[in-house]
Order: C-alpha cells, then structure tokens, then sequence
C-alpha cells in the first residue's frame, strides 16, 4: 500500500481542515466554509459551541494517562492549563478526553468564523507539543499518545504541531498490536462493545496524520474481531455501547474507503451498511418528553438497563457514522442524518439560557446536556466537543436539518427560559396538565448511563 499517496489525496476526498500558522481563518479550506459563504441554522450551534467551549476553558487538576507500555499509569496533576473539565461544573479533568473536546472547538470555529475559539483550540495543542518536549519524569515523548490529539496537532498544521504529531505517532506500537490491545482491554474491563468506538475514533486519528496504512489495518483488524468485541458487555450496557461502536465504525471506515483510492484494504461496504441501517432503525417518531419538553423526534434511541435513552454522545457518532465521507451516502442516509441533527440542535443550550448545570455558576449557552429528554442539568464537556464535530461534518457535507414544528420549539424554549432543570419547574399551562398525568421524573432512580471516554 502507498501510504504517501493516500495523505493529501485523503485530504482532498474528506475534507480534512489545515490551519496556516500565517492566519488562523484567513486559509479556511471550502471543506468547513465560513459562516458568510453559507448560513445556517448549523453555523449558528456551531459559533454558540465553541464560544461555551472557550469560556469554560481553564487551569484545572486532573488524571493523565502515562502509557510507555501496558499496562500504562495514572498520574495525577494539581493543576493543568488550556484544558477542560469533563463532567461541567466538577472541576476534574481527563487527559484522554481533551483531544475530543479541542477537535469539536476547532472544526466549529473553523466553520463558525469564531476566532477566539480557534486560539482556544491552538491554545490547547501547542501546549501538548511543548510538553512533548518537556524534560520532566514523564514527558510526553515516552509515551504513546492518544489518537484525539494526534489528528488536532494535525489539523492545526502549525510547523510544531505537524512535527510532533509526526514523531508522537512513531510512539505507538503496530497496528494489529494496537487493536488487539484495544479490544482485549475492553472486554476485560466489561466494555467490550465499547472497542469497535475506540478504535473507529483512532481510524480517523490515524488517517487525518496521513498514516493510511496503519489506519487500514486497524480497521481489518476491528472487523476481524468483531465476533470477540460485539455483545461481550454486560446485558445492560451491550445496546447502550453498540450504538457507539455502530456510529463509530460506519464513520471510519467509510473514510478509509474514501481515502483508498487503489482498493488496496479491502471492501467495507457491507459493513458499512449495515451500521447504518441499524442507525436508521434506531430512530424514533415524535415524542415530546413530558421531563424536559425536548422532542426526540428522528433521534438515534439505545437502552440502558431496558430504557430508552437519546444521549448527546450516542446521536453525535450516530449523524458521523451516517455521513461519513460523504461519498457513499444515500438520499436515505442524507435524510436520517438531517433528523439527526435537527434533534442535537433541540437539544443544545440556547443564548440566554444562563447557569443551569448542577454545581456550575457559569451560563451553558451552547453546550449540551448529556440526557435530554430526562435532565438538562448535567452536562459533559468531551460530549460538547464530539457534537460540535459531528454538527461540523454534517454540514460540510451538505445536511440540512429539519426543523422542529413551532409548538414544539416553543415548548422547549420555554422550558429552558424558566431554569433548564426538569419540567416539573414548567410554568405552561398545557405542559403543567401533561406532566400532572404522567409524572415529572423518571420512573427509574438511576442517575443515567454511563458516559464512553
């Protein structure tokens, strides 16, 4: 396989945004046009997004994944800079969830114009590219890194991102080996429906720094095994995962079949496909929720201990599973990827929606709660970061959301508008008659499903 061939060619067939280290939006590539070339109700998710990203964006301590080798270590930090909480309102960060969160910054203030965004991005990888230099007990140059950063050190494309995003990438061991490890680690830890997730998210890491061959046989590997990986979870969290894995793995390889050019790794389109079609299946009809007034019409559904869910992160990999590359989309993809959307654009914090997350004083314009349809206190900053790039390749590939009916809209908006907790706080009348027949909480005490990172 030719792996200097498949680089800029990849580039070229998927998109891949490279910021000049001249001008951070003056060399904005067609791929991720510019809020003036084409306005959208998209551009207007994406500009709010990055501009909650940016403000929340700070020194916090946290857990860093050392890696040398398995079985790797945890190292705790007192303070770390241009780096985000993972769970709003916490103040506790994660190393191995910054990479997701600073990609969805970037690509949406690309899209956006939202300058002070794109800094914030930067921010965030030339401080990774120093401390690989850095000559302390554990510099970064030791240790294998996480695919997230490796494509955000990319898409920067400053002459010290590429570098060390170059030399970083040597750290990691064979692809196969790294697959193997991947998903024999998940189903030891009792989430092995998560691996086909992990390992799509690498593709795409793999790809963007132009190693095709290594992102080639990650993904031969992944589908090879996936009899091992898939249903190997707990009962409870087999469908909640797979939907990951699902969305995950339809995004990936429909980018290692856009990028192969010679056909060089085989034919995925049958994997492909079917993800997609389980995605479509997935969708639900109209439904109002009688908790938080947010419509869940045309959003990817996963159970979670036998119930329905529509997780933020779920639907973000399930609209980049469903569009891909964009190459081998269908009418029908196209149209289940526009329900999509419209719901993750219901489902964000609108202007104005003030300090609403539990434990946070901060205002949540822009950002997401992680279970809409039963709480919109509890947000999660890796999960913002994955909507904002999935919202991103949407609309680069063309999707137009479909709206919401005004009474719909207007339920919602009113909700928020009176403090954005459940909708037992409602004041409007028709909701208030709603909720005294169905209940204002969720008739199961568990405070949610847990959150892939």
């Amino acid at each position: 396989m030719a792996t200097t061939r498949s680089f800029l060619s990849f580039l070229r067939s998927a998109g891949i945004i490279l910021l000049s280290l001249g001008g951070l939006l003056a060399a904005a590539p067609a791929a991720f046009s510019s809020a003036d070339e084409q306005g959208d109700g998209i551009v207007n998710a994406l500009d709010l997004g990055a501009t909650y990203l940016t403000s929340v964006q700070g020194t916090y301590p946290g857990d860093d994944l050392v890696n040398p080798g398995p079985p790797g270590k945890w190292v705790s930090y007192s303070a770390i800079p241009n780096v985000w909480e993972w769970d709003a309102g916490t103040g506790y960060a994660y190393a191995n969830t910054w990479g997701a969160t600073a990609l969805g910054l970037l690509v949406a203030s690309q899209a956006s114009g939202n300058t002070a965004g794109l800094a914030a991005a930067i921010a965030y990888a030339d401080d990774i590219a120093d401390d690989y230099h850095d000559s302390g007990n554990f510099p970064r140059s030791q240790t294998a890194p996480f695919l997230t950063d490796i494509e955000l050190l990319t898409r920067v494309g400053t002459t010290g991102c590429t570098c060390t995003a170059t030399n970083w990438f040597s750290n990691l061991p064979p692809a196969v080996d790294f697959a193997d490890r991947t998903i024999d680690g998940s189903i030891s830890r009792g989430n092995g429906d998560l691996a086909g997730w992990d390992i799509a998210v690498d593709i795409s890491g793999a790809l963007v720094s132009g190693h095709f061959d290594y992102a080639c046989e990650l993904a031969k590997r992944v589908i090879q095994r996936r009899a091992d990986w898939e249903g190997s979870s707990p009962a409870d969290l087999q469908d909640w995962w797979g939907v990951l894995s699902e969305g995950g793995l339809a995004n990936s390889l429909s980018l290692v079949q856009a990028a192969d050019e010679d056909g060089d790794c085989g034919d995925f389109s049958a994997d492909i496909r079917g993800y997609r079609d389980a995605l479509i299946a997935r969708q639900s009809g109209p439904n109002i929720s009688p908790y938080t007034g947010i419509d869940v019409n045309g959003a990817i559904e996963a159970k979670y201990a036998g119930e329905s869910f529509w997780g933020v992160q779920q639907n973000a990999f399930g609209l980049l599973g469903l569009v891909g590359s964009g190459k081998d989309m269908t009418p029908a993809d196209a149209e289940a990827a526009a329900k999509v959307a419209a719901y993750l654009l219901r489902a964000q914090y609108p202007a104005g929606t003030g300090p609403v997350i539990a434990g946070d004083p901060r205002n949540a314009d822009g950002a997401w709660p992680v279970y809409p349809y039963y709480w919109l206190d509890y947000s999660n900053m890796e999960i913002d970061g994955e909507a904002l790039y999935a919202l991103a390749l949407a609309r680069q590939h063309g999707i137009e959301p479909q709206a919401a009916s005004d009474e719909d809209a207007d339920e919602t908006s009113d909700l928020r508008a009176e403090g954005g907790k459940h909708s037992s706080r409602a004041r409007d009348n028709k909701r208030e008659t709603r909720l005294r027949s169905q209940g204002s909480e969720p008739a199961f005490s568990q405070a949610g499903p847990p959150i892939a990172h």
